[in-house]
């Protein structure tokens, strides 16, 4: 760091040459203490008469004028020999001592010449030796460039680099620092110290590289990137190393690190206040340290200890402020959306460790207070989910026996009664469905077997209904079902899956043990009804049968139109000769050709051939549709979490954004297509599925008349 006194490090500011004393007041670096007195009394009569300082006709003069107070201040500035010494250094000299009211090259500047001014220095400096030169036209595009920082002329970067390389000329130049020591011995003040000369000479780079220092700071203010990149290269290439560049940066950066201090503590002590409406504080608060935040992290580099720091600090104050709003509101719906706010803000590995469990703490709790289906109801008492599990099963020899012991516990899923009605109406529809299609298709056959099937087809659609995540049939009851998880989404409750990775398993009792009783008790309630159902479908089934075996008695003008046909019958030696014939059988009753059956069954199995070849299409489709899928999802959360980063402030690279983003799109559209292919191929081999069981259906049928 620098070891020169304070007023230096004072003075090197980017207002530096606007408030250099000479400039201000208007004078060459040799003028005398006569002539500081001359200028302040003309400064003074224009004072109390209310008159500006005249302007000055020169192509450095400030612009606008100075204040008759302000070349006052500088007059009495230059009274100081410290602060008079520094003055003359980041100030024009004359080529010659003693010459400064007819150097040409000042006077050119003050009738507003500047390029003859500028071409007598470079003409001295051609071949790098004179002194006064270098320094002449180092101070000059200094001074230029820091004039032009506010309106961005397009010479900037050209007028600071001109500026840096004179520097860095000067700085090797020995013979200028013997002349400046010569010139503090002419002044033999005793506050001139002899090491001013070595250590101003020491730190030179350095006190120059904090003012870009500082206008990188004020362009990472404000957004400016251009400004803030133009400095950040000037100060790599300044000749400093790594290690005084960020201390440079890390100085600057006081006073952020300082609000973010004062914002803390100001924000703890709103939030104490009232901790039910803390949560628009630490809103407002995240607000108001963004752009401080965004400020650190265009300045300093990844991994650097402030930066993290001052990351962590913001998310480490969000997390003990959240403390307080969600014990006393229960709104863990912002708790959590704050925490992943909060997320994107933290840097350190232990403060997102720190987070992460407390955004599962808050999910936790969240999932408690809302329905576990549709995440949106309030769960009533008596419409709750319940899972009954059994686990630290301990197993105990005795004799000739086995004991068994185990943990029970039953978990509740919050459920309100909008789901509850909505999963036994999924019940009840698939059964009814179920029930009613066995009933339909079997009609026909033994009532016995139209009991066996209704009763199972009952049991299955009572027993498997939660595990349908929709069915149209349910909206006869007034539920879409819409929003609403399938009921078996309960065994991914949380509680449940903790206790399943710890070893427990569902049901009351391990499955050694035996059956349930309550088990027993329901499967005995359906033998009662598989019962009940066979007896009165066999009474219905035979009451019909009986009816429609009582022949009617046709009236005496019927004629039939059925022509018997001649049929021979095998005589035998009893019945020689005689014969007779027979009506022949209906037609839905004749025996089919061998060569029919054998037909039919040819097209059944090329049909299923053909079946087997679209499900391997079709497992090829689902295959590559899942790849695309997870390539998709993770494009997506490269993107979502590249925008969080941009938003957070952090430097993202446009060209990898675009790449993923393309990479998405072009995934989208070729899953998309896959997706309309796999249509078509599902509904060819629906279409064949009707065939091949239409088919199927035939051929039994002709087997069963054969």
């Amino acid at each position: 760091m620098a070891t020169t006194g304070t007023k230096v490090l004072r003075a090197l500011e980017p207002d530096l040459y606007r408030t250099n004393a000479f400039r201000v007041a208007e004078l060459h670096v040799e003028a005398s203490t006569v002539d500081f007195r001359k200028r302040l009394e003309k400064v003074q009569i224009m004072e109390k008469l209310g008159m500006q300082p005249e302007s000055a006709n020169s192509c450095i003069a400030l612009v606008p004028s100075p204040s008759a107070a302000a070349v006052r201040a500088a007059i009495e500035r230059l009274a100081d020999p410290e602060h008079r010494i520094l003055e003359e250094v980041f100030w024009l000299w004359p080529l010659e001592q003693g010459t400064a009211s007819q150097d040409r090259a000042l006077l050119a500047l003050k009738q507003r010449e500047l390029n003859p001014a500028v071409a007598i220095w470079q003409r001295r400096c051609a071949d790098n030796t004179d002194e006064v030169a270098i320094h002449n036209l180092a101070v000059l595009y200094h001074a230029r460039a820091l004039d032009a920082e506010g309106n961005g002329a397009p010479d900037l970067d050209e007028l600071w680099g001109k500026a840096w390389r004179y520097w860095r000329l000067l700085e090797g130049h020995a013979p200028f620092w013997k002349r400046l020591q010569r010139r503090i011995e002419d002044l033999d003040d005793p506050r001139l110290t002899s090491h001013f000369v070595s250590r101003l000479h020491n730190d030179l780079i350095l006190l120059l590289s904090g003012i870009n220092v500082q206008l990188a700071y004020k362009a990472a203010s404000n957004s400016n990137t251009s400004a803030l990149s133009r400095h950040m290269a000037l100060l790599g290439a300044s000749g400093l190393g790594n290690v005084y560049q960020l201390r440079l940066i890390e100085a600057a950066l006081q006073p952020v690190r300082d609000s973010l201090n004062t914002y803390a503590a100001h924000v703890d002590d709103q939030a104490r206040e009232n901790p039910a409406q803390s949560d628009k504080v630490i809103r407002k608060y995240l607000e108001d340290v963004h752009p401080l935040l965004s400020t650190v992290s265009l300045l300093l580099p990844k991994g650097n200890s402030i930066r993290d720091g001052c990351h962590d600090q913001v998310a480490t104050t969000v997390r003990g402020l959240l403390i307080g709003f969600g014990n006393s509101t229960k709104n863990w719906h912002t708790c959590r959306e704050i925490l992943r706010e909060c997320k994107s803000i933290a840097v350190s590995a232990s403060a997102v460790s720190f987070i992460d469990e407390d955004l599962k703490t808050v999910t936790e709790k969240l999932e408690a207070s809302l329905c576990w289906f549709c995440k949106q109801g309030e769960p009533a008492t008596r419409s709750k989910a319940r899972i009954p599990m059994h686990g630290d099963t301990q197993t105990e020899y005795y004799g000739s026996g086995t004991r068994y012991r185990w943990r029970t516990k039953e978990v509740e899923i919050p459920r309100c009664k909008r789901c509850l009605w909505v999963h036994l109406a999924r019940r009840f529809a698939l059964a009814l469905v179920l029930g009613l299609a066995s009933l339909v298709f079997v009609w026909s056959e033994e009532s016995s077997l139209i009991a066996i099937v209704f009763t199972i087809a009952l049991f299955i659609g009572w027993q498997t209904g939660p595990f349908l995540r929709s069915l149209p049939l349910d909206r006869l009851f007034g539920l879409t079902g819409s929003g609403t998880l399938p009921e078996r989404e309960k065994q991914k409750f949380p509680l449940v899956a903790y206790l399943k990775s710890a070893g427990w398993e569902s049901g009351s009792r391990p499955s050694s043990v035996g059956i349930e009783p309550k088990v027993l008790v329901k499967g005995f309630l359906w033998v009662v009804i598989f019962i009940v159902i066979a007896v009165v479908f066999s009474s219905v089934k035979d009451d019909s049968s009986a009816a429609s075996s009582t022949p009617a008695n046709r009236p005496s003008s019927y004629n039939s139109s059925v022509t018997p046909m001649a049929t021979s019958v095998p005589t035998s030696s009893s019945q020689a000769g005689s014969s007779a014939t027979t009506p022949a059988p209906n037609r839905s009753l004749q025996v089919p050709s061998p060569s029919e059956v054998r037909e039919l069954k040819s097209e059944i199995d090329s049909s299923r051939a053909r079946l087997n070849q679209l499900e391997a299409v079709i497992e090829d489709c689902k295959t590559t549709i899942a790849g695309y899928n997870e390539a998709i999802a993770s494009d997506r959360s490269k993107l979502e979490q590249m925008e969080a980063d941009d938003r957070s402030g952090l430097y993202v690279n446009n060209d990898d954004y675009e790449l993923i983003r393309s990479r998405h799109n072009r995934n989208v559209r070729l899953h998309n297509d896959k997706v309309h292919e796999c249509q078509d191929i599902v509904q060819e081999h629906d279409s064949f599925v009707d065939r091949f069981n239409a088919n199927v259906h035939e051929y039994n049928r002709l087997a069963g008349a054969r």
